[in-house]
């Protein structure tokens, strides 16, 4: 909630501050393979559209379906229902309307359109916004409630001014977030290059890649507990889609079913008997050391001079890897399951362990390199987020020339 506006500032109505209000609510458009992008709630997220998972409606139908209005470059559009409350802004393509969204148009007079998007995503409108949807399971709004909800409003050149400087903000976060996705691509590709043997180091040119069953470069392991009532257990898990091993749970004994479990060590490698079809495979990390693992997850030790784990970590990722292994499992769909034996059957062309060693430094700094640019990501939203919530209340004033 806003204490004090300051005192230039007006709270005004929704509805009173709005040109055009555009709802294509209860109407469902015929989709087509191609032709003009039909926006729905379901692309709308962060401030922005996302252009790249669009339905469509056919040319030749727009006219008739746009009947209640067409929509202009700077145009606001807000979601009414799953998801409540995202917000982003036209651009000069040609869009059609979906349901759950609504389109808002300023009143020059009174807001400028780049303002309102900002303010609708501060929190003081979203709070607002919360408290006037009706639902339990999908959180929506009718036109007439999100129309109801005040806002603030500075003098329109401070309004362009704020507006331009959270701009500025959006622009950074967007240019950071294309160099993450570039500098994944380049992951993407150097992994496809030196996990094949396509790319070699020179120094290593003159050994050939040798093909290897897992059982030649791991063995099963397993260190049997039984399971004590009064302990507390921290139970290892693995994530679907390679995204590594974690501590999933934390039970006491007396909680816990099975009568044992196998304690967890670094570098073992894990996966998950249930979901390898799901990619469900890791490599036990430092902080893991002590966690237990259920008969579900099999443990193996890597062989001495036979395998890096940390490479192992990027194998995890290869479509090669990944066919034989979804290839092994065995069950009825959605409950195959891979059996531990089955997992040492997989075969794959393997470096020796120097090569494994340089190609797992390479990927390491391409990760570094992108878990750098995340943090800083990170650190701009964040930083945007809280200048937005002093800008849109008043709390920071910004400086602007005087209109003659």
């Amino acid at each position: 909630m806003i204490s004090q506006l300051p005192t230039d500032w007006n709270l005004r109505v929704l509805e009173t501050c709005l040109s055009v209000v555009l709802d294509y609510r209860g109407k469902t458009a015929l989709k087509a393979t191609d032709g003009i992008p039909l926006l729905s709630a379901k692309v709308v997220h962060d401030g922005r559209i996302d252009w790249g998972h669009l339905e469509f409606i056919a040319e030749s139908d727009y006219d008739a379906w746009m009947r209640r209005g067409l929509p202009q470059p700077n145009d606001v559009v807000i979601t009414t229902e799953a998801p409540l409350g995202e917000v982003a802004q036209l651009d000069a393509r040609k869009v059609a309307l979906g349901q759950r969204i609504i389109v808002l148009r300023g009143d020059p007079k009174y807001v400028d359109n780049s303002f309102l998007k900002h303010v609708l995503m501060s929190d003081y409108m979203q709070n607002q916004l919360r408290e006037k949807a009706t639902g339990s399971t999908a959180q929506g709004v009718k036109q007439t409630e999100l129309l109801k909800i005040l806002v603030p409003l500075p003098p329109l050149a401070e309004q362009r001014k704020i507006a331009a400087i959270l701009s500025t903000w959006d622009e950074a976060i967007t240019l950071t977030e294309q160099l993450i996705a570039a500098l994944k691509r380049r992951k993407q590709a150097l992994m496809q290059l030196l996990l094949t043997g396509e790319a070699r180091f020179s120094e290593f040119e003159d050994a050939a890649w040798q093909e290897h069953s897992f059982s030649e470069l791991m063995m099963p392991i397993s260190r049997p507990e039984k399971v004590r009532p009064e302990k507390e257990y921290r139970l290892i898990g693995v994530r679907w889609y390679v995204q590594g091993a974690h501590i999933h749970e934390i039970r006491q004994g007396r909680d816990i079913i099975t009568e044992t479990l196998s304690q967890i060590q670094e570098n073992d490698v894990i996966y998950n008997k249930m979901w390898a079809s799901k990619a469900a495979f890791g490599i036990a990390r430092g902080d893991h050391n002590g966690a237990y693992g259920t008969s579900e997850y099999p443990q193996f030790l890597a062989l001495a001079g036979e395998l890096h784990t940390d490479f192992m970590e990027y194998v995890y990722q290869t479509r090669d890897f990944q066919y034989q292994a979804l290839s092994l499992c065995r069950g009825s769909t959605g409950r195959a399951r891979l059996n531990p034996n089955d997992f040492l059957k997989i075969v794959l062309p393997m470096p020796d362990i120097q090569e494994q060693q340089k190609i797992t430094e390479v990927l390491q700094a391409c990760d570094s390199e992108i878990d750098t640019q995340v943090q800083y990501l990170n650190t701009l939203i964040t930083q945007k987020r809280g200048l937005m919530q002093q800008l849109l209340t008043g709390e920071i004033r910004v400086q602007v020339e005087e209109e003659s």
